[in-house]
Parts: structure tokens; C-alpha cells; sequence
């Protein structure tokens, strides 16, 4: 069975058989030994993946036209749009496809594919209800955001807004480090309920700008998203700042940032929003983080004689030592202080810090005499002072106060993690949207399926038909 929308360009009706011929009818669900019979057609015109085909009537003669798609208005006037060319710039948006893997697909099913111009055309349609869909959404995850803190009693400050904590991050869609990407997008995630409350994108260039500047003329109306001059890096500042600033639009502030270790975002938006804003770190980055400074050292140092080497196992060591110090310790600065110390001692067969704090993950304080560690190469103590010197300063900047208070809520910007592969999805690194609007939609349709799942496709589709 097929269902096609049959429009007849005939008035008559005949006696002699179904109307189907004579008159116009919306949806006609009919066999191909029907009334009409696709062997008939006479002619075919496409529509992008919609035909519009003629079929003559066996009984009468008479022309009818078959429509394979419904259509919708959009704009004031001009033509409708065929509704299966609009689903197909949805679900390229939706599953990080562009034109060329579009019509690869649709030739290999050996359905009519769509030209580039028509494309686009559905794409920059889809695209606004998307970015619609996502305003709306990020609008209502707000008010639930809203709603759990005064439930925790979170109450309202004198100047009337709801204090909110937050984690902020920035990805750029270029791969590697993205020191020149084009193109950037960050989100505010809110602690309650894990969703996106707001986000905004950089873009540092324009397809349309760029082809009008090289032949010296002025652009012509176009979506234009270039608002991003600087460089890439403080891209994650720009954006930052700017969603910061715009919280009092919504009747909330958000006191409490997550992130990562990148002290000029912070430095930027306490020094341009105009409430204050305590910065936390991300557990997780500081890990990373730590890491990092164990594998230079490892890198740079040469052992000395008698020393233990630092390999890859003894970092795993000190990674998860330092991970869980942070979440056994959570909300106690003190006792985070003393454990993050003793880390380093501890791995070289001193427990005196152990013994003395009464530590109660050290195992040597529960056996003394046979005493193995788990996770040292062949769980003996490390040697070497000079090493256990070098680890200790490390391990002692994470001990600080300055540190400490922004380590102990070990809170996480996992979410935004989370968010970024999202995007990914619809926005593969290892293609560029960031020539036109298509990158910022593909960026909302993220923002979208992370608070309403794929319940956003459907809603876009309302907005449109």
C-alpha cells in the first residue's frame, strides 16, 4: 500500500467510477490494482525527494496528479515547502550529516535526491525552529533549576535573584587543541538538575563575509553569526562572561562556577559581572591535571642511582590516591589538607602522618609487620629522596589553602563532558559548519536533545507544520 496526496486537475465527475478522478482529495490510501495505477504515469516532476507525478485514469482517460509528500507554509508567501525535504535537513542536523552524506544516502536507496540550493533552504528553516526549541527548552530546565534550590533552601538575595551554582566549559570543534579553531560554543549547566540552562557560541568567521570582502563588495542580507574577533583561546572567556551577565534577565545569579583550571576565564568575569562569583574546581580537570605535572616530571628527571623509577604504574598510583582524597574528603577542608600531604610520605614507608592523623585508608596501621602496598610495583616502598623531595613540593601546592578551597566541594563540570559529545554528534570535529549558521544549530539541536531528548524532534516539527 502507498499513501499519496492526489490533487485532480479536473471539475467532472463521472458515474461510472470513484471520484478520485474528478475532484480534489487531501490523503488517498489505494492499492497499485486501484483506481489509479502508478503503470499510468505520464510524468514526473521532483521536488527535491518529493514527486509531483501525472497518472491517466484506465477508466476515463482523465489526468490526475499525485503528490508523494504534504507541504507546509512557511514565510508569508512563495511556494510551500515539501514536508520530506524538511524532515531530511532534520535528521541530516540530528545525526551530524551535510548535503553529500544526505544524497549518498538517499542514492543508494535509489530515492530522488535534493539539490544543494534546496537543501539549504530546509536546513536554514529547520535550523531556526531548532534554535527556537532550544531557547524554550533551556527556559523551563531554568525554572525547574530554580525550583530544586529553594526545595535544598536556597532563598532569594536582596536584590532579588536566585543565587544558583553552576559548572561552565567551552569546546571548540576543531580537533587537537584548537588554538586557531573558528568556531566555539559554551553552556551553563545547572548542579540540579544536569541540564542546560544557557549557552552561546563564537565564531570568528563568515562564508558570505569572507566571499564579499575578497571582491570588494558589501555582503548582502544574510544570518550573519560573526561576533568574535579575538583569539581563540579567550573565546572561552568572551563566552563565559557574556552568559554570566545575562543571568539577571532570567532572575538568578549564578555565585558558584565549576570549571576547569583556567584562572583567565574566572579573572574576566569577576572582573565584568557585576556580582560576585566563587570559582570551584572540577575534580576530574584537576586530576588531569596533576597528571600531567607527574609525566614531565617523569620526562625531565633523570633517576638517580638506587632510586625508583617514575613509571606509568606509580602515576597511576598517585592519580588515584589523589582522586580518592578528593572524594573522601569532600566538604572537609581540614582533614583534605592532612591526607593530601601524607600521600607522598606514605608511598616512601613513612606513616608517621598516618599514625598521627589516624588515617584510615592506610593499611600499614592495621599490620604493621606484613604490610604490602596494592598498587606500587611489586608492593614495596618507593626510594629515593630526591624524587620523594620533588613529589612532595607537587603534592604540597595541592595541600595549600588557595587550593584546598577549591578543591574540597570535589564538585564536577562531568556534565558538560557529557553536553560536548552531544554536540559532537551533530557537529563532527572532523567536519566544518562554521562557515554559516549551520554550526550554531547544529549546537542548539544539542542544547535541545540534552534537556528534552529526541522529544525535540517532534517539537521542531511543530513549529514548522
Amino acid at each position: 500500500m502507498f499513501r499519496f496526496t492526489l490533487t485532480s486537475n479536473k471539475d467532472k465527475w463521472s458515474n461510472n467510477h470513484q471520484p478520485i478522478c474528478n475532484r480534489k482529495v487531501s490523503i488517498h490510501t489505494f492499492s497499485i490494482l486501484g483506481p489509479l495505477s502508478l503503470s499510468s504515469a505520464v510524468k514526473e516532476t521532483k521536488v527535491g525527494s518529493a514527486s509531483i507525478i501525472s497518472v491517466v485514469c484506465k477508466e476515463c482517460d482523465k489526468e490526475n496528479t499525485v503528490v508523494t509528500s504534504g507541504q507546509h507554509q512557511h514565510g508569508k508567501r512563495g511556494p510551500k515547502p515539501y514536508d520530506i525535504n524538511t524532515r531530511i535537513a532534520l535528521g541530516a542536523i540530528d545525526n551530524g550529516i551535510g548535503y553529500t552524506h544526505v544524497n549518498g544516502f538517499l542514492s543508494t536507496l535509489n530515492v530522488p535526491t535534493i539539490n544543494k540550493t534546496a537543501y539549504k533552504n530546509r536546513e536554514r528553516e529547520v535550523g531556526k525552529a531548532i534554535e527556537e526549541v532550544a531557547t524554550n527548552s533551556c527556559q523551563m530546565v531554568l525554572e525547574d533549576e530554580i525550583y530544586q534550590a529553594e526545595n535544598n533552601g536556597t532563598i532569594r538575595g536582596d536584590d532579588g535573584l536566585m543565587p544558583l551554582s553552576v559548572s561552565y566549559d567551552m569546546q571548540w570543534l576543531k580537533r587537537g587543541r584548537a588554538n586557531n579553531s573558528l568556531t566555539g560554543h559554551g553552556a551553563i549547566m545547572g548542579t540540579h538538575t544536569k541540564k542546560v540552562l544557557d549557552f552561546a557560541s563564537a565564531n570568528k568567521f563568515c562564508r558570505i563575509c569572507e566571499a564579499s570582502k575578497s571582491k570588494g563588495k558589501e555582503p548582502g542580507c544574510h544570518d550573519c553569526r560573526l561576533n568574535h574577533t579575538g583569539s581563540s583561546k579567550s573565546m572561552e572567556a568572551a563566552v563565559g562572561v557574556r552568559l554570566f551577565q545575562k543571568a539577571p534577565n532570567y532572575g538568578v545569579k549564578y555565585t558558584v562556577f565549576v570549571g576547569d583550571d583556567d584562572s583567565a576565564t574566572i579573572a574576566k568575569i569577576r572582573e565584568e559581572v557585576e556580582y560576585n562569583v566563587e570559582k570551584w574546581s572540577d575534580a576530574s580537570h584537576a586530576t588531569r591535571t596533576i597528571v600531567s605535572h607527574l609525566n614531565k616530571i617523569s620526562s625531565e628527571r633523570k633517576n638517580q642511582p638506587g632510586e625508583s623509577p617514575l613509571s606509568q604504574k606509580v602515576i597511576d598510583y598517585f592519580r588515584k590516591c589523589f582522586s580518592y582524597c578528593l572524594s573522601q574528603n569532600k566538604g572537609e577542608p581540614e582533614r583534605l589538607k592532612v591526607t593530601m600531604k601524607a600521600i607522598v610520605p606514605h608511598a616512601f614507608g613513612d606513616h608517621q602522618q598516618c599514625q598521627h592523623h589516624k588515617l584510615n585508608w592506610c593499611e600499614y596501621i592495621k599490620n604493621l609487620d606484613q604490610y604490602r602496598h596494592k598498587d606500587l610495583p611489586n608492593g614495596k616502598d618507593l626510594q629515593g629522596e630526591s624524587l620523594k623531595s620533588v613529589l612532595t613540593n607537587l603534592f604540597n601546592v595541592y595541600a595549600s589553602d588557595l587550593v584546598v578551597e577549591k578543591l574540597v566541594s570535589n564538585a564536577s563540570s562531568q556534565i558538560n563532558e557529557s553536553w560536548h559529545s552531544t554536540v559532537g554528534s551533530k557537529a563532527p570535529k572532523i567536519r566544518f559548519y562554521g562557515g554559516s549558521e549551520s554550526s550554531d544549530q547544529r549546537v542548539a539541536a544539542a542544547v535541545a536533545q540534552t534537556n528534552l531528548g529526541k522529544q525535540y524532534l517532534l517539537d521542531t516539527l511543530r513549529c514548522l507544520m
